[in-house]
Order: structure tokens, then C-alpha cells, then sequence
């Protein structure tokens, strides 16, 4: 299906064909539970791949990933709930070597 126009994007309007102006979302609930569906911003820019991954040896899991970013020469960012939580991470990657700054809001 294809979409013109940033203004439709902006509203709210779905690859799947519904749109939802925004106001009433129980009507659509139920029927948006069995699919995915792809929200197009106003910029074109569509949201990044998002995986979920068993908690167990998560921490692991993560120093991997930032590893393999730093062998290709990317940057990476990860995103926390509390500050508390950013700083410790912060100091885990630091002392592994890895050059790290949190930022919080």
C-alpha cells in the first residue's frame, strides 16, 4: 500500500490500511492485537528493528553486541529507565575499555 503526503503520516495513518485519528483506540485494540503494524513519521523515517531477547546473561549479551559495533567502527546507544542504572552500566563498559558517557534527561 502506498502512502502519500506527510500529512497523512503525521495522522496517523498505517501501512495496514486503518487509520486511527488518535481519539477513540478501543475500537481498533482488538483488532491490532493479532498484527503488526508500521507507523510512518513525518520525516519518512521509519523506527529501527526492535528484538527481544531472554533476560538470562543480558549484560553478556549486550557487552557482545557493543563489541561487534566497535569491530565495524559503529557507535552504540543504549537506552536505561534510571540514572542509577546508566551509571553502573557506564562504569561496566568503562572498565572493560570501552569509552562511555551517560546522559540523562
Amino acid at each position: 500500500v502506498g502512502l502519500s503526503g506527510g500529512a497523512a503520516a503525521a495522522t496517523g495513518t498505517r501501512i495496514n490500511g486503518n487509520v486511527d485519528g488518535g481519539d477513540d483506540h478501543d475500537d481498533c485494540s482488538q483488532e491490532q492485537q493479532n498484527h503488526e503494524e508500521l507507523v510512518l513519521r513525518p520525516t519518512g523515517i521509519l523506527d529501527p528493528k526492535i528484538e527481544i531477547r531472554k533476560l538470562h546473561e543480558h549484560v553478556d549479551d549486550l557487552l557482545e553486541e557493543v563489541m561487534a559495533a566497535r569491530k565495524r567502527q559503529e557507535r552504540v546507544l543504549i537506552t536505561v529507565v534510571t540514572k542509577r542504572l546508566a551509571e553502573g552500566l557506564a562504569t561496566f563498559l568503562q572498565e572493560r575499555g570501552i569509552h562511555t558517557a551517560w546522559l540523562h534527561s
